[in-house]
Order: C-alpha cells, then structure tokens, then sequence
C-alpha cells in the first residue's frame, strides 16, 4: 500500500531561469510504503520551498515537547478589592504562549470575572509578551514592536469586553457561545476600563490579590485548527519551542542522516525555507510514528478530506 506520497513543483525563483521564463513548471517526487520502501522517485533530493509543509515540523515538535492534552494557561492577576461598584485596582494578564485565545475565549473569563464582583478597573490593564487575542496572520503582518503589539492586544481585550460597543460580528460570537452553554443572551458579561492604554509589562505575580486562569483546549485540538486552516499565526509556538532556526535544527536531528540542509525562516512556511521531497515523506513518517506513540493518528493532527 503507497501511505506516503510527495510531489512538489518548483516554481518561481526556485526554477531555472529559462523554464521560469518559458513558464513551465518542474515537478519532483518522492513515494514511498509506510515500511520505507521507495516506490518512485525524482529529483528528490533537490531543495526545494516546502511553503506551509513546514506547519508540520511545528506540529510535531509540538506535539512530541508537550503532548496532546497539554494546555495552555493565561492567567488574570487582580490587584485590589473591589470597590461597591465592582471597580478594581488593575489587572495584569499574563498569557502562556496560548496561541488560540479569542474574544469567546476572552468572553468566559470576564464572566467569571463578574461572578466574583469585578465589573471595572479604575487603572491599568496590561499584558505581557505571551498573550495575543484574535488572529494576526503570522510574521508577515505581526506588529513586531513589542510594546506596540500589547497596546494591540490591550485594545482587543477591551473591546471584547465592552459589551455596549460590540460590533456585529463580536455580538454574534457571544449569541452563539451563550446559546451553546444555556446562558441568558440578553445579560453579557461586561467590564468598563479606564479610557488609556498601558504598554508596560504586567506588575510582579505576587502583587496580584487573586487570579482567574484560563486554561486552553488539549493542544491536540489547537494543532488541528491550525492545520485545517493552514493559519501562519502557528509561529506563536515559538514561545514554547523557540524560533525557526531552532526548528530547523531539531528537525534536522529527528531525520538524522537525511536532514541536513533543512532551512525554515519560519515556523509557518512563510519566507525563504528549503527541505527536499525526500525530507518531507520522511517528515511525514515521523509525525505519524510520534501521533502513535500518543495514541492518537494524523488524521487527529491534520485536514481530511471527503
């Protein structure tokens, strides 16, 4: 049976210059059995941009570092009690590098938030570098100065928990999320923030009086969501896993004789990256042996189609 199957074009840039002119695509490939036995191949170890297969390497990395029911933790820090109005001091958000946190998500926090009275903040709400709320889409449209990339975040934070300012697609994500869980529609969960940004980091833990923790879905399910949707904000993994360089360099060490001259510029595909259709089934072969060392299969990991 023929489980692994890899075929490229080179297009572009990576083509040779008469045939890019000409227009003419080339293709490579590289099959092989799930036992490792060569059905066909061509030009296999020529470099080439493997674009979003990349994701993979990201995914199994992840998946091998943390496991498939590793979730991630954002935790809000309230310094203060709450005043008769339900007004506190601040709050620091601290995020954990949970790459998948959105206004629902955003949604459940500030409901527990009201059920232990907060309903304010009469000073700053701040971030630190790990949270992010809502897509970006990737490096290529990332704020990369940090402190204006958390004034990003602030705003979006706030806006998700301005309820009287929702715009139609916030206010349709709360409807659906109140009506999944049995919740009133008509009472959202709301708190009012003082009107300026703040773009320092969070205060020290232990100023904090108390803390709500947000907890992730099992990474298995955010490596998925990624995949399904080839989403290039998958680079927030590298909070956890480090940087593209780094990926390339263990990936590198996971195919052992056949990974050398892997380059990743990032963990997304985006940019300038280099693995050789060879390099790539073997890819896939390592994923598939790491999701059965967890129980689990890359049907779990990645799209299906029909």
């Amino acid at each position: 049976m023929v489980a692994l199957v890899c075929v490229a074009a080179v297009l572009g840039a990576a083509m040779p210059a008469a045939m890019a002119a000409a227009g003419t695509p080339e293709l490579l490939w590289h099959v092989e059995t799930l036992d490792g036995v060569v059905v066909e191949t061509h030009e296999a170890d020529r470099p080439i941009n493997p674009a979003s297969v990349v994701k993979l390497a990201t995914t199994l990395e992840a998946l091998d570092r943390l496991g498939p029911d590793h979730r991630f933790a954002t935790v809000f820090s309230v310094a203060g009690a709450a005043d008769a109005d339900g007004a506190v001091a601040s709050l620091a958000v601290r995020g954990g590098g949970d790459p998948d946190f959105h206004v629902e998500n955003a949604f459940l926090v500030a409901r527990e938030l009201n059920a232990n009275g907060v309903r304010a903040l009469r000073g700053a709400l701040s971030v630190d570098e790990s949270f992010w709320i809502g897509w970006e889409g990737g490096s290529a449209r990332r704020l990369e100065d940090p402190a204006a990339r958390r004034r990003s975040m602030v705003e979006r934070l706030r806006n998700a928990w301005a309820a009287e300012q929702w715009d139609a697609t916030t206010r349709a994500a709360w409807q659906a999320l109140a009506k999944r869980r049995g919740w009133p529609v008509e009472a959202p969960p709301s708190i009012a923030l003082a009107p300026e940004s703040h773009d320092r980091p969070p205060a020290p833990a232990g100023a904090a009086r108390w803390s709500v923790m947000h907890r992730s879905q099992p990474l298995v399910r955010t490596l998925r969501r990624f995949n399904v949707f080839s989403n290039n904000d998958i680079e927030r993994f590298e909070f956890v896993l480090g940087g593209a360089a780094e990926l390339a360099a263990a990936t590198s060490r996971r195919l052992g004789a056949a990974g050398g001259g892997i380059e990743f510029a990032t963990s997304s595909g985006l940019g300038r990256n280099r693995m050789s259709a060879r390099q790539i089934v073997a890819l896939l072969g390592a994923l598939r042996r790491v999701a059965a060392g967890a129980g689990l299969q890359v049907e779990d990991l990645l799209p299906v189609l029909g």
